[in-house]
């Protein structure tokens, strides 16, 4: 049979029958025809992997075509929009997917991120006071007046007064509070942590602290056979820390109170004869005003003082120059509170007044750094709530008493390190300005004070 064959030598190409190569007698190589057969089983599945993948098509221009009837269409059209279809809802799928991670991922971002502090107050430093906690006994807080956030402190029981330790050392806080045994015990926080305790530097019948914190007095009496008492009188000083006993005297009267200055320890005695602030100097007590009872002291050693009720005398009796809306002129009685001031020429006290009520103290909640004024508790006239007390040298026969506001509910008040005024009444924080205050609020969520509280510095 004639086939089509080829000599790799001389590159003979033609029909032959023979074997061998009529040009060079070389052997023929006859390439191998392979036989298409029809695949009757599987014409479809042909067609559709015979054809140019969809892609390629879908690169030719987009040409306008009338709908047709689905049974209209042939079979490759129908493939190729099965194929389509199939594709836009694999890419449906993963869209919902990526959404539904995306949604996720936030929803895990938002659970572990804190959220946004409240912007911050404007002051700088802290407030540390006393709240009630959730167990149900006190607690210290920690407000952070820059951050506006606050932190929970330590446990806290028969708290009466907090104390800016600062000078002792950054962040420290003194504390007085009344012991289990009678009396007063005082010690300092370090670190008003929630688990901290107060390092106990002291116990006595009264105590007082230093205006920058730096060391502390107690002063116990105990009584003698003959009826008087002998007064004793430590310091406390934080830095080192050490005791050192700086009065041991015996005297017929009771301690009312003791305040601290930054070098002097004055008493606020009652005997006999009636009530007297004396002062520790060389070992001894002396006597600097009969019939007062001393009840705050400024960081420049001035003081406020009331009359003995008994006395009846030691004010002032002239009539205060009245206000434009004060109430009808009246004389400064025998319970009004009055200022000595510690000038060179220190002078009798004076009372204080507002306009021509007398005013009567309840208690000095804070004084200005500078001791140029006082923030008390008391009432003047048919007013009562928070004044203002002036400790400027007296110019006349009264002192004025500014009238700030009603107080309400666990009332307080502090100055900050720069002196702006704070009050706490009612359940809100407010600076006071003359004649206008202005809120400033807890941060959300965060618990009212109920006891006493102190600025510290940042």
């Amino acid at each position: 049979m004639t086939r089509q064959a080829v000599c790799l030598r001389c590159d003979w190409e033609g029909q032959s029958r023979a074997d061998a190569c009529p040009e060079c007698g070389v052997r023929l190589f006859r390439p191998v025809q392979n036989k298409v057969r029809p695949d009757p089983w599987f014409p479809r599945l042909r067609e559709r992997f015979s054809r140019p993948p969809a892609r390629v098509a879908n690169d030719a221009p987009v040409v306008a075509r009338a709908p047709r009837s689905r049974s209209a269409r042939p079979p490759s059209e129908a493939s190729t929009q099965v194929s389509a279809s199939s594709r836009r809802g694999v890419g449906a799928a993963l869209v919902a997917s990526a959404v539904v991670l995306i949604g996720l991922a936030a929803w895990l971002v938002q659970r572990h991120t804190p959220a946004p502090a409240p912007a911050h107050t404007g002051e700088v430093g802290v407030i540390v006071y006393e709240a009630n906690s959730a167990d149900g006994g006190s607690r210290l807080y920690r407000w952070d007046l820059f951050a506006n956030t606050v932190s929970r402190g330590p446990a806290v029981r028969g708290l009466v007064g907090l104390f800016d330790a600062s000078a002792a050392h950054p962040g420290w806080v003194g504390e007085t509070s009344r012991s289990r045994i009678g009396g007063v015990d005082i010690g300092v926080f370090k670190f008003l942590g929630p688990d901290d305790h107060a390092l106990p530097l002291g116990h006595g019948d009264v105590a007082a602290w230093a205006p920058d914190g730096s060391h502390a007095v107690v002063v116990t009496a105990r009584p003698l056979s003959s009826g008087c008492n002998r007064l004793y009188v430590l310091a406390i000083h934080l830095t080192p820390l050490r005791q050192d006993p700086i009065g041991n005297e015996r005297r017929c009267a009771s301690v009312d109170g003791v305040q601290l200055g930054y070098h002097v320890t004055y008493l606020s005695l009652r005997g006999p004869d009636g009530s007297r602030v004396a002062f520790q100097s060389v070992g001894r007590l002396r006597t600097i005003l009969d019939h007062f009872r001393l009840d705050s002291l400024s960081p420049a050693s001035d003081m406020v003082v009331v009359p003995d009720a008994s006395s009846g005398s030691s004010t002032s009796t002239s009539t205060p120059t009245a206000a434009p809306t004060a109430a009808p002129t009246a004389a400064p009685t025998a319970w009004s509170a009055s200022l000595y001031f510690r000038g060179p020429a220190s002078q009798s006290p004076t009372p204080y007044a507002y306009g021509s009520a007398p005013f009567v103290l309840d208690r000095v909640l804070a004084w200005d750094p500078n001791g140029t004024e006082a923030l008390a508790l008391g009432s003047a006239g048919a007013l009562t709530g928070f004044f203002r007390l002036d400790a400027a040298p007296p110019q006349g026969d009264t002192q004025p008493a500014v009238y700030i506001g009603p107080a309400a509910g666990d009332a307080e008040a502090l100055y900050t390190g720069v002196g702006t005024r704070v009050i706490f009444s009612d359940g809100r924080f407010s600076r006071v300005y003359d004649g206008s205050s202005a809120p400033l609020s807890l941060p959300p969520g965060a618990p009212l004070p109920t006891g006493p509280m102190v600025w510290v510095a940042a």
